[in-house]
């Protein structure tokens, strides 16, 4: 076996070169002899049928390889076949693009799975070990299964390319049609003609050759003018390309491009057709009916309709048609496609309605289309957005051939208020304006101006600003939506959630707020939720080694042997006044349930009132005064200039306020004493005025007094009158 490695190309001669670089993705063999490219051959140039034979000169027995560069489009075409005398025992040839190998004629040939008539060079090597066949490429080997043993013998002949003229090939692809480089059997090359190699070199060459040219050269592919309408042609590998002027593509130039001109106005988007173009758009409808003629243009029976619609309208009339009694009808029912057809003399139309709601304000692709296309008669089916929605089996009808009678009528949106987008019958567009002129035969042409606002547009939902508390509002087409801030719910979000609702406080009373929440937590328990059990026993009091035992906002201490109460403070058993207990320093001993205490008298403490309390601990003395202890008290002896029970008070600043206090004090009070004598005089001088001023006559008040007291009892009598 031939050994394989990084492939490395040279096409022109280089020192110590040794592989073939620049084609990527296969493999080359080692060669440590002079520097040089095996030449190129190729094979049925423009299509002269060619073939090349060779004399194998020695045995390469059962086991062996062939191996090649190879280079072609053509699918077909034997590539290297071995014969004794007229025999055939071994083929390669091409088939379909691939590798197949075959021995006895016989025998079902191996396929090799990789396509390789690619039309780049291509390193293939098929090798026989012990009759598995073994396929290799791009350094990958395949084994594509076993054949009878063949051996192959000095006096056998080696056909490369295709076999002579009068000869049968046709069960091996017939000629070969390519380039081949580097053929060979096992390490002996198989080349056209005697080449520069040294001697060392095993080489077969040909005892016949026929139309074998040297060198890769491709067919004059442009030599015909393959490009139509100004293309420019560029040969490539026994092919060619076209570049196609602007308005025009395929192979060959052939197809026209509508849309490159820009045709359509108003924003339409414009589809290329193979005879032409469509100006396609979305318009918002109200009830605004558009009418259609076809006008006997339709090529074919109509055996679809397609739509895209989007409405909130739950019940609406999408298109009608009608030539005599032949009606189609399309519409929403409750939110569902219904479809109905009457088609000829059939008492009872076709009708079925879909399941899918298509009302929700969404786009939504609507196909209503025969079931079987082949057949007169046929169940309809309506997909919508690519899923099967409802079928009208087990009844059929046929196509609707009526619509391509010249007196057709037909009309969208009757009765409908939402979008159209692309509307086709029979794969034909249904336009919404009239203002280009495309070239294909089968048209709808409108009848009468629409009356329709291009584009997609909803009612102004939003205008009027009907979401609460900051909501966002949306506009979902004829309709709106609120986006609700944080805490806020409800259609117009006008409901402030109640975030307590879900009880999220495990051990605690919630406290809701405007988008949160607050738990109050049970004495005992703490976290954002009271879901923590306080640990009361963290700061404990227990005393004389006392274990402390957590619970609820509380512990309790358990005490050691010797020690009880609460926080195992008290001996145990209870020690008793007078036998466990002498209280000092005149204090009372009271014996009680944990106990005997001391009650101590005033200026004393300590359990048994042993420890006379120094008062002068808390420094009470100020200005730097010295604090003596005494029982049940403490005395200050203050610095010169201070003075009171601790030393507070600066006796300059007292003197130096006490003259003005002599003097403003008596000042004071004289001139309180001045004024109230005053006012004393000037009352007496009043009253005795009053006294001495005026006249008194007793004649006068008697008289007048008299009056005033007969005044009530001398009323003159009413006068009298004779009638």
């Amino acid at each position: 076996m031939v050994p394989l490695y990084t492939p490395l190309l040279h096409h022109t001669l280089f020192e110590n070169c040794s592989t073939l670089l620049g084609v990527q993705g296969v493999l080359c063999r080692d060669y440590t002899g002079s520097c040089y490219e095996f030449p190129s051959w190729t094979y049925s140039h423009e299509d002269t049928g060619s073939f090349s034979v060779y004399d194998v000169g020695q045995s390469h027995e059962s086991n062996f390889n062939v191996s090649f560069f190879l280079r072609s489009l053509k699918p077909d075409g034997l590539l290297f076949q071995l014969r004794r005398a007229t025999d055939v025992y071994f083929s390669v040839y091409l088939g379909m693009g691939r590798v197949f190998v075959s021995s006895l004629p016989n025998s079902a040939p191996l396929t090799a799975p990789i396509f390789v008539t690619t039309g780049e060079k291509q390193l293939l090597q098929v090798e026989v070990h012990h009759r598995q066949v073994i396929f290799e490429h791009a350094g990958l080997s395949y084994g594509i299964g076993e054949i009878p043993e063949v051996d192959v013998k000095s006096g056998d002949q080696a056909y490369v390319g295709g076999l002579p003229g009068d000869w049968d090939s046709d069960m091996w692809g017939g000629h070969y049609k390519g380039c081949l480089q580097d053929l060979r059997l096992d390490s002996v090359h198989l080349n056209v003609d005697a080449w520069n190699s040294s001697d060392e070199e095993e080489v077969y060459l040909p005892s016949d050759a026929e139309n074998v040219q040297k060198g890769c050269v491709s067919d004059d592919t442009c030599k015909m003018k393959p490009c139509q309408n100004g293309g420019e042609c560029t040969i490539t590998f026994n092919d060619f390309t076209c570049s196609c002027p602007e308005e025009y593509t395929g192979k060959t130039c052939e197809t026209r491009v509508w849309c490159v001109s820009d045709p359509c106005v108003n924003g339409g988007h414009c589809v290329d057709l193979p005879d032409g173009y469509e100006c396609v758009y979305n318009a918002t409808f109200e009830n605004s009916a558009v009418h259609y003629s076809a006008a006997g243009s339709l090529a074919e029976p109509v055996s679809n309709i397609y739509m895209e619609l989007r409405t909130r309208s739950e019940n609406a009339v999408l298109l009608r048609a009608s030539w005599g009694s032949d009606l189609l009808l399309v519409g929403l029912l409750d939110s569902s496609v219904r479809v109905e057809i009457h088609i000829g003399n059939s008492v009872e139309a076709l009708t079925f309605t879909g399941v899918r709601r298509v009302a929700d304000g969404s786009w939504h692709r609507v196909n209503i289309s025969m079931a079987e296309k082949e057949r007169k008669a046929s169940p309809w089916v309506i997909t919508v957005d690519g899923i099967t929605d409802a079928s009208s089996g087990p009844e059929r009808t046929g196509s609707l051939g009526f619509l391509r009678e010249k007196g057709a009528m037909l009309a969208i949106a009757e009765s409908f208020t939402g979008c159209l987008g692309a509307v086709r019958l029979g794969g034909v567009y249904l336009p919404f304006v009239d203002d280009y002129k495309a070239p294909q035969p089968s048209q709808f042409h409108l009848a009468g101006k629409a009356k329709i606002r291009l584009g997609c547009t909803s009612a102004p939902v939003c205008d009027l600003d009907p979401c609460m508390n900051g909501a966002t509002c949306e506009d979902l087409f004829n309709k709106f939506g609120c986006v609700c801030d944080s805490g806020w719910e409800g259609e117009v979000c006008e409901t402030d959630i109640d975030d307590c609702a879900s009880q999220p406080c495990v051990h605690g009373s919630c406290k809701d707020y405007l988008a949160g929440y607050e738990c109050r937590c049970h004495p005992g328990y703490a976290g954002p939720l009271c879901e923590e059990d306080l640990d009361e026993c963290e700061h404990h009091a227990c005393e004389h080694g006392g274990t402390c035992q957590d619970g609820i906002n509380m512990y309790t201490c358990t005490c050691p042997k010797g020690y009880s109460g609460p926080l195992c403070q008290w001996d145990y058993p209870p020690i008793q006044c007078g036998e466990d207990v002498q209280c000092e320093n005149d204090a009372i001993c009271n014996d009680g349930l944990w106990g005997a205490n001391c009650t101590c008298m005033p200026g004393f403490t300590g359990s048994r009132c042993e420890l006379e309390i120094d008062e002068c601990e808390s420094n009470p003395c100020r200005n730097g005064g010295s604090c003596l202890d005494r029982f049940n008290m403490f005395v200050c002896e203050c610095p010169p200039g201070y003075s009171g029970p601790i030393c507070d008070t600066n006796k300059q600043a007292q003197k130096r306020g006490i003259p003005w206090l002599l003097v403003a004090i008596p000042l004071l009070c004289f001139c309180v004493l001045i004024l109230t004598i005053g006012l004393a005089f000037m009352v007496l001088t009043a009253r005795k005025k009053r006294q001495s001023e005026g006249a008194y006559s007793p004649s006068a008040q008697e008289v007048a007094g008299a009056r005033l007291e007969m005044d009530s009892m001398l009323k003159v009598p009413p006068e009298e009158r004779l009638i």
